[in-house]
């Protein structure tokens, strides 16, 4: 293929300007008007015709395609030309008329060639729009569950005194996914830079914060998958807006997702053996420690340790009969604890449960049940119980939040 000099691109053009407006132009007209022509009125960078359609002038740098708005000039006479003098003659002229060359240079219309003066600009494509919507719609709803589910793991977290940051971190996930969503559903009609990469930087942020503290959560894993999904649709997006190599726009999304399922599979899984670890450390103690205090209950929960001393018979304020069941409490955990707080005693009597019952007066050890015993530190407590009549009554303890549903039981006759 040879070279294209200039006079052959005129040629060209002059071609298709003739067939559009029926005018003849000059190499100058071409190269005066296509000065400017040639300049997008968004970022000032050159632009160029497009091949498809000539009417219109493409801009590489906001890929955005614009027409040009022709402004027919005046007539006007060739540079070089004298103007035609009046017909009349001298004599019919009138003061108010005066020769052309005494007219003003400033008044004179300027030479016959293709005016640019405004731009059209076309409609944006809104590509993705519908999904961009329906994206940011999701992430605003699941902000609502994810928060409850993280306000419950957080109490949980506190009550069991394990150390877990699963419930903050899901409300994070939440307040992240909702700020993405909002700014998703905002700009779904652009297709700018910031559009796609705003929405992805906070979804990523939350599916790694997410992902990093499952723990007790199981949920928050599959929160934090989906958001590192939405954040690479986004980066997706991002790149088909921008024509960018179909195998690097689909492949770049997929390590990332692919990285952060890995991430979350490894925090899961080391959450896990750790409270195995535990489990099977406390299930161990319990059962050195059952082999020792045989028929005692002696329950390790999650941070402390429930030891039955002893059970009296009695009557609440309106003498119905009733059983008071003490035992000793101490904490194991790193944080101030309360019976009342992390342990739940039962007592079942011919099949059922037993209320708790009120008595008229209130003892020290009944009083500790809702005060708080600091770490490594023991206190008595007793709890009161209704009873139906005086047959043997079976008494169970248990965490107030368990997961795994371990508990330890007794049975006591009251005869």
């Amino acid at each position: 293929m040879g070279i294209v000099n200039r006079e052959e691109i005129y040629f060209l053009w002059a071609v298709w300007y003739y067939k559009k407006t029926g005018r003849i132009t000059t190499l100058r007209d071409y190269e005066e008007g296509s000065k400017r022509e040639m300049k997008c009125p968004i970022c000032g960078e050159e632009l160029v015709r497009s091949k498809k359609d000539p009417e219109y002038m493409l801009c590489r740098n906001c890929k955005k395609r614009f027409k040009p708005r022709k402004k027919t000039a005046e007539k006007a006479e060739r540079p070089g030309e004298e103007r035609p003098r009046s017909k009349r003659p001298e004599a019919q002229r009138t003061g108010r008329e005066r020769p052309a060359a005494a007219r003003p240079a400033a008044a004179r219309p300027e030479p016959r060639r293709p005016v640019y003066d405004a731009y059209e600009r076309e409609e944006p494509s809104e590509r993705f729009k519908t999904f961009r919507l329906i994206t940011g719609i999701i992430s605003v709803i699941l902000f609502l569950l994810i928060t409850l589910q993280s306000c419950a793991a957080g109490l949980g977290n506190i009550l069991s005194a394990n150390g877990e940051a699963s419930g903050s971190a899901g409300f994070i996930l939440a307040l992240m996914m909702m700020v993405g969503g909002i700014v998703t559903i905002c700009m779904r009609k652009k297709e700018s830079v910031p559009a796609f990469i705003v929405p992805f930087i906070f979804y990523t942020v939350g599916a790694l914060l997410g992902a990093a503290n499952v723990g007790s959560y199981a949920d928050l894993a599959i929160w934090s998958v989906l958001a590192a999904v939405f954040g690479a649709l986004h980066l997706l997006f991002l790149f088909l807006c921008r024509d960018v190599n179909i195998i690097l726009s689909i492949l770049v999304p997929v390590l990332i997702v692919a990285a952060i399922v890995g991430f979350t599979v490894m925090s899961t899984k080391g959450s896990e053996e750790g409270g195995s670890t535990d489990a099977s450390s406390g299930n161990q103690g319990a059962s050195d420690d059952g082999a020792e205090d045989d028929g005692v209950i002696n329950f390790n929960g999650s941070g402390y340790n429930i030891t039955l001393t002893r059970t009296e018979t009695g009557s609440d304020y309106e003498g119905n009969p009733c059983v008071y069941v003490y035992y000793t409490f101490t904490n194991t955990g790193e944080q101030n604890l309360s019976p009342a707080a992390v342990s739940y005693l039962q007592v079942f009597q011919n099949g059922v449960s037993c209320e708790r019952a009120i008595t008229s007066e209130i003892n020290e050890q009944m009083n500790n049940y809702s005060n708080e015993v600091q770490p490594g530190g023991s206190s008595e407590a007793c709890e009161v119980f209704s009873l139906t009549d005086t047959s043997d009554i079976t008494v169970e303890v248990s965490d107030f939040l368990s997961a795994s549903g371990e508990k330890d039981s007794q049975v006591i006759q009251l005869q």
